[in-house]
This record gives C-alpha cells, sequence and structure tokens, in this order.
C-alpha cells in the first residue's frame, strides 16, 4: 500500500536497488536497510521513518538491546500509526546477546531466546518478524540445539525464517549441515562487518569480518544472504577521522579512549588508507561524496550484500542513500581495491569487436585454424568471468546433488545465429534472473552447434556468416566471445556439445553443459562429458528411450582414460575422475511426450542413483509447436507445487521474437531475415518467457510451503 505521509520527505531522484531472501516467499527486499540503532535518539522518530519508507527503503533492522527496546517501540508505533501494511515491510529484529551491563555478552539458552523473541514481537505490533537473528554465537550451545530452537520458533509463528550474525564459518557450515540432515530450515543470512577498509581484526569481541577468503564461502548455493553493518567503517570511509586526519574515532561521552584506540587500530591500516584515499578521488571524479563510493562499493560486490545504514536524522538518510544512483563496475571494485588503474575503461562487446560487414569468401581448401591455448591468449577471460562461471557451476552442482532447492532454467535462443541479437536477449534476461535468484537458476541457453538429421545450417561456429562459407576459425572466435560477453554481464551460460574437439575452446566458459539426442549413444560424447568441469545433461534418445541416456550418464560418472588433444593441439591421453554432475533431460521423442508427471515418475525410477531430471519444454515434448512449451512448464510448475523433488530444471527455447524462419546458407538474402528471430527451431516470445519463469517460481515458493 501506498504510505499516507504526516510529514515532508525530502525529494529524492534514485531508486534503491531491492534483492530476495531464501524464505521469505519473494518479498522483494531494499539491499539499503534502515538500521534502527540510533532511532531513539531522534528528535523526530516518525518523520525520519516517513522519509526513510518514501525513499523506496522497506527494510528495518532492529534488536531487543537497541535502546533498550525503544527503537522496536518507536519502529511498532510507526507501523501502526501509518497503517502499513506487513506485507509491504521487512523487518528484522535481533535477540541473543545481552546488553551492556553484561559487556554485550551471548546467551543462547533458549528460554532467553524465546523471551527474547517474544519481547520484541510486544514492542514492534506485530505477530512475526520477517527474519529473527542470532545476534552473537556461543561455541558452547550445541548446534543441534540453536537449530532445533529457531525452528521451533517458526513452527509457532515467531518468524518466518532466521539468522545469525557474527558466526565463524565453520559454525555456520555446521547449521547448514544440520539442518539439511534433519529437513529443517537452515539459517538464511549471516551479518557482519563489511566495508571498503578490511579491518585488521575484529573491531568488536564476539564480531566478525567479511574479507576475501570469507567473501568466496557466499555462493549462490549456499543460500546464504549477506548483511553488512560499519559500511562506513565508523566514519573513516567519510574522511571524519583517520591517518591523514586531525580528527580520532568519534565516541561520545559514555565512550572511552579504548574505544576510540580499539577502531584506530582495527582500521588504519597502509592498505585501508589507500583504499579510503581511492575512494576519495574517485568521488571527487564523480561530484558525491566519499561515503557514497563506500556504499555504492557494497551494493556492486558479487555478493550482493543487503547494506545496513543508521542515522537518528532524515537529512543524514538521505545523503547516505544517494549512493543508489551509482553504479559502479568490476573494474571500478578493482581499481578500489588494489589500484589497478582499469577503472573508467568501457567495456567493449568482444563479439561485435570481432565481427567483420565484409563475409568470408567460401573456401574448399584447408583453413588455417588456432588451438584452444592460442584463443585463449587472444581472448582471455578475466577474474570477473572466471568467478561467475565457477559459482555458477558450484551451483548447478548443488542442484544436481538435491543440495540445493531451486529449479534450473535453461533459457535462450535455440541457436545463435546474429550475436548482437543474443547479447539484447541476454540483457532482457539478466534483470529476471536477479528477481527469481532465490528461486531459478536462470542459465542463458547459448547454443552454436546444430545436429542436423539429414543437412542444413549447422550452428555460428561452423557457418558464422550464414552463407555456407564455413569460417569456422571466426565462428569459434565468435562463439568465446559472446560467452565472454554473457558472463560478464553476470549471466550463467550453457550449451550443447556436439563436436569434441571444439569443446576445450569454449568449455571454460560454461556453467552447464547438454549432449544431444542423437550423440548420447556415442562413446566419444561421453568420454569429453566425463572430463567438463560442470553438470552435465543426456537427452534421452530421439526415440523417446530412458535407458540409453542412463547408461551415458554412467559411463560419464566413471574415471578412466581416453585418447584427445591437449589444449596445444597434440595428441595427448586424457584422463579423467568422472562427472558427478551427469544427469537426464527427457525430451520426448517419437513414442511421445514424457513431461508428465507419470513419465517423470517412470524415468527416476530407471536412472536409481542418478535420479536428477531435467524436462526439455521443446522438441518432443512440445510436439515440435513452440506455443506448446509455456504448457509444458506449467505441467511442471504443478508437479512442483504437488512437492516433487525429482526434477532439477527445465529448458525453453526462447528468443526476441517468436517463431522460425527459413535460412538455406548461400541461397538465403541474409537481409530479409527478421531480427531476433531463431533460423532454426520455433522459440517463444518474451512475454510467454518471463511469463513462464514466473510461475516457476512461484512453484518453487509453494513447494518450500509445504
Amino acid at each position: 500500500m501506498a504510505l499516507t505521509c504526516q510529514s515532508n520527505p525530502l525529494p529524492l531522484d534514485q531508486e534503491i536497488p531491492h534483492g530476495y531472501i531464501q524464505g521469505i516467499e519473494h518479498k522483494l527486499i531494499s539491499r539499503i536497510v534502515f538500521g534502527t540503532l540510533n532511532l531513539h535518539k531522534s528528535e523526530s522518530p516518525n518523520a525520519l521513518l516517513d522519509q526513510v519508507f518514501a525513499s523506496g527503503c522497506n527494510a528495518f533492522d532492529c534488536a531487543a538491546i537497541y535502546g533498550g527496546g525503544k527503537s522496536e517501540e518507536l519502529l511498532g508505533d510507526w507501523i501502526s500509526l501509518r497503517k502499513i501494511n506487513h506485507e509491504d515491510v521487512f523487518v528484522v529484529t535481533k535477540g541473543g546477546c545481552g546488553g551492556e551491563e553484561t559487556g554485550w555478552a551471548p546467551n543462547l539458552n533458549t528460554a532467553f531466546l524465546e523471551e527474547s523473541i517474544k519481547g520484541s514481537l510486544k514492542r514492534l505490533n506485530l505477530d512475526v518478524v520477517d527474519l529473527f537473528m542470532l545476534h552473537r554465537d556461543d561455541v558452547s550451545v550445541p548446534i543441534n540445539q540453536i537449530v532445533d530452537t529457531m525452528n521451533d520458533f517458526i513452527k509457532r509463528g515467531f518468524a518466518k525464517t532466521w539468522g545469525v550474525s557474527n558466526w565463524d564459518l565453520n559454525r555456520l557450515d555446521a547449521a547448514i549441515a544440520y539442518a539439511t540432515s534433519t529437513q529443517q530450515t537452515a539459517p538464511v543470512c549471516d551479518s557482519l562487518q563489511m566495508s571498503l577498509a578490511t579491518p585488521s581484526r575484529p573491531v568488536w569481541p564476539g564480531t566478525t569480518y567479511m574479507d576475501t577468503d570469507r567473501e568466496s564461502w557466499y555462493t549462490v548455493s549456499k543460500g546464504v544472504s549477506v548483511f553488512a553493518y560499519e559500511a562506513l567503517a565508523k566514519g573513516f570511509l567519510t574522511g571524519s577521522w583517520g591517518a591523514e586526519s586531525s580528527e580520532t574515532a568519534p565516541a561520545d561521552a559514555k565512550e572511552t579512549e579504548g574505544r576510540r584506540r580499539n577502531l584506530e587500530e582495527a582500521y588504519i591500516t597502509p592498505a585501508n588508507v589507500e583504499r579510503r584515499d581511492r575512494a576519495m578521488q574517485m568521488a571527487t571524479e564523480k561530484g558525491v561524496a566519499m561515503g557514497d563510493i563506500a556504499i555504492a562499493y557494497l551494493l556492486a560486490k558479487p555478493v550482493g550484500p543487503f547494506v545496513l545504514i543508521g542515522t537518528s536524522s532524515p537529512e543524514h538518510w538521505c545523503a547516505n542513500i544517494k549512493a543508489s544512483a551509482l553504479k559502479l563496475n568490476s573494474a571500478d571494485i578493482m581499481w578500489l581495491e588494489s589500484g589497478i588503474a582499469t577503472k573508467h575503461k568501457e567495456r567493449a562487446l568482444h563479439c561485435l569487436e570481432l565481427e567483420s560487414p565484409e563475409r568470408s569468401p567460401k573456401r574448399t581448401k584447408h583453413q588455417h585454424f588456432p588451438t584452444p591455448a592460442t584463443l585463449f591468449t587472444a581472448l582471455p577471460a578475466s577474474a570477473e568471468v572466471t568467478e561467475t562461471v565457477e559459482q555458477g557451476r558450484a551451483s548447478l552442482q548443488a542442484l544436481a546433488d538435491g543440495c540445493d532447492d531451486r529449479l534450473m532454467v535453461l533459457i535462450g535462443p535455440c541457436s545463435v545465429h546474429d550475436p548482437k541479437a543474443a547479447i539484447e536477449y541476454a540483457q532482457w534476461l539478466k534483470p529476471l534472473a536477479d528477481q527469481y535468484r532465490n528461486e531459478l537458476i536462470v542459465v542463458m541457453r547459448v547454443y552454436f552447434e546444430k545436429p542436423r538429421t539429414t543437412v542444413g545450417w549447422k550452428g555460428l561456429m561452423s557457418d558464422p556468416d550464414l552463407d555456407g562459407g564455413c569460417d569456422m576459425a571466426k565462428g569459434i572466435k565468435l562463439a568465446r566471445a559472446l560467452l565472454m560477453d554473457v558472463s560478464e554481464m553476470g549471466l550463467l551460460a550453457g550449451t550443447e556439445f556436439l563436436a569434441p574437439n571444439t569443446c576445450d575452446y569454449i568449455s571454460d566458459l560454461v556453467s552447464y553443459g547438454a549432449i544431444g539426442a542423437r550423440t548420447t549413444e556415442s562413446q566419444c560424447h561421453r568420454e569429453m562429458a566425463s572430463r567438463l568441469g560442470m553438470p552435465v545433461g543426456f537427452k534421452n534418445g530421439t526415440s523417446g528411450d530412458v535407458q540409453v541416456a542412463a547408461d551415458a550418464i554412467t559411463a560419464a560418472k566413471a574415471p578412466g582414460k581416453f585418447l584427445g588433444s591437449d589444449l596445444e593441439g597434440l595428441p595427448a591421453v586424457l584422463e579423467t575422475e568422472g562427472n558427478p554432475g551427469s544427469h537426464l533431460i527427457l525430451r520426448g521423442g517419437k513414442t511421445g511426450t514424457n513431461f508428465d508427471a507419470e513419465s517423470v515418475a517412470a524415468a527416476h525410477a530407471t536412472m536409481k542413483e542418478s535420479a536428477r531430471i531435467v524436462v526439455d519444454c521443446s522438441h518432443g515434448n512440445s510436439s515440435k509447436k513452440h506455443k506448446n512449451q509455456p504448457i509444458v512448464a506449467a505441467d511442471i510448475a504443478t508437479q512442483i507445487r504437488a512437492g516433487n523433488q525429482s526434477i532439477m530444471g527445465v529448458m525453453i527455447e526462447s528468443n526476441l521474437v517468436e517463431g522460425n524462419q527459413g535460412l538455406k546458407p548461400g541461397k538465403t538474402d541474409l537481409s530479409t531475415l527478421v531480427y531476433g528471430q531463431s533460423v532454426t527451431d520455433a522459440c517463444i516470445d518474451l512475454a510467454d518467457s518471463e511469463a513462464s519463469l514466473k510461475i516457476l517460481a512461484e512453484a518453487v515458493q509453494a513447494r518450500r510451503c509445504l
């Protein structure tokens, strides 16, 4: 509902980014979170909260100990006074920590925690909080006791889900493992100190902080969101104190010289001073405050933290959230962190740089062809791209292992024939991938090789100019370049591996692989899949036979040795440990469709230990009618809503323009081709694609409520 303000909020011209947290049933949450630590110190709490809400922030972070409970009371009174619907706000509160008189000592006694959450609910005037976090950890309390207690609170309706603050990763891993083994809700968030200035040690006793090693733990498959507090390092990143400032660390009348010294010892390091200086330089160049850069830095980090900002002043709030208008890229992040001077270089699209307006002449003689190593040198994957691919693979492997309850959706053109249109499609898909990241693992279908029953265009990799010229050297470069472009957007890419001698050119940029129905029986394709570093799906045969895929999966999972080529193109004996992510893709066949619940159950029984299944909504399952794909997707959604756990993903053929058009290489006038429409199998359009993503995401949410 819209807020009817009783005060006059200051005008704002930026939009706060939003995200999702696992277990909050699709509630869109602002990634700038208002921290209520000092709300009780505000001269006009209601005016401040009006300003916060009017700015687009709907997330509020509380704790039983903030202001001795007064901050919770003020927020609860405001929600009641303004008649805010609870579904329009996201309320977090924390317990399990004593007050100042105890030195903020943890207390995870079950009775104390119950008293804490009940007291918070009473002060907030709420029946349930969205998220209840444990403020501190006490390692003497067994993990099972904590997880059981938190899940008891969820069952009794005190909280929708739970998380932790200032926990060691070993304890977090143990909590996730125990919750998973007992089919309970695991912690969905971790709150810790995180800023551009990395502390040399925990700033306060019993707290934790983000560093490079810890950051790599928060893969999407963990399902743990980050809440970042001390985003400005207690003013160090605003320039109000520090090594070059005459000011000392902040302290009020109640704070001691020891507190000042504690902050200075933790934050004033040579590396942090250099980072702060670079932030000041960037702020000057962009015409903003240094604090804006510090907050924008966090919002741009790959872990996607929810950034806590606390204040007692509407003016101070507005000044801080100006950062949401700044869009820092990975090069900016790298420069702020390390000083590597690439921060202002605009990223060009690799695939469009390679395309030439002149068509390659047809060739009848042997072409010179680069080795994979040569192409890697010409088109090296950046650290950002590698991280995207590796995190995607980890998430999909967790899905294949049954350790992630999301659904993979491999969606995109049947085959790429126009890199420019593929980029436009990726730009359309990325926001949806972000929107549904807690329910779906969205992977863009980026297919370059087309198996043909007889003859026809064999794909961008074989014939990039669509004219029969078959400039494969150009095609392989375009394929790699396009995958780099897609990955640099933060999208995962999936492809079908058709020719074993081309996979090494692009496989390092692919998070999901497929083996087609015509090649599932092939020994060399099974061997190829066994050494790919990503989950690979095998389609059932064109006849509809599932057993042939089951045999292929058994072969691909097994270790072995076989003859192939190394990255220098030289013959080599390749050794593989097997691919544990191998699984079945149901695509229908000559015997009919196999996406229905009965067929899925039969396939699950056939697969035995390899019982994770992806359903192809196209091909035999759509009877080769693209308009049937949303119908198949809706049927899969119904099965998931009913609790199906064997389906790990779906495949959808989608493009900018629905349908398809004919292409005869060397004969079709390419100027007549419709931009964004498939030249191979017919695809659904963007509207149907978005609707399918939505119903699949809602199905995952519904299954979580069973």
